[in-house]
């Protein structure tokens, strides 16, 4: 199982939480000596980031 996020540090401290790494169409290198991540995918992720936080923030009970 991939593991793209450490969003499970959080999860074993009882805090439920999603896990979200907006990484597509890349060869998962995370915490290699040759990490690297597409400047293209990086604004995307960004982009995507941004869209669910103004998502999440404008919710109503």
């Amino acid at each position: 199982m991939l593991r793209a996020t450490d969003v499970r540090y959080t999860r074993s401290v009882g805090i439920p939480a999603f896990g979200f790494s907006p990484m597509c169409n890349t060869h998962p290198l995370l915490h290699n000596h040759d990490e690297y991540l597409n400047k293209d995918v990086f604004l995307k992720g960004i982009e995507i980031y941004c869209r669910i936080l103004k998502s999440v923030a404008n919710l109503e009970n």
